[in-house]
């Protein structure tokens, strides 16, 4: 009878032991999922701001700008001053 509840005492401890493993694995995948739900927020962020700057730089406005800036293109009816160096 003795033997009994030795190996009935050993197998408790072994799953308590257990459990409190699982436990602590629970705690850090929960942990772990919440970092990765923080980078799809922070991914979800960054897709809208790229989308945004795609759909700027399909606008008129953002073409005009271009061929001022980088071919110092102008409208007609603008006049343009340069200054000589």
């Amino acid at each position: 009878m003795l033997a009994i509840m030795v190996v009935v005492s050993l197998l408790f401890a072994v799953l308590i032991i257990e459990g409190l493993h699982l436990n602590q694995r629970i705690d850090a995948n929960e942990l772990h999922r919440q970092e990765l739900e923080e980078q799809i927020e922070m991914e979800k962020l960054r897709t809208e701001s790229i989308e945004s700057l795609r759909e700027y730089m399909q606008s008129d406005e953002y073409v005009k700008q271009a061929a001022k800036e980088r071919l110092g293109l102008v409208e007609s009816g603008e006049v343009v001053f340069r200054t000589q160096e």
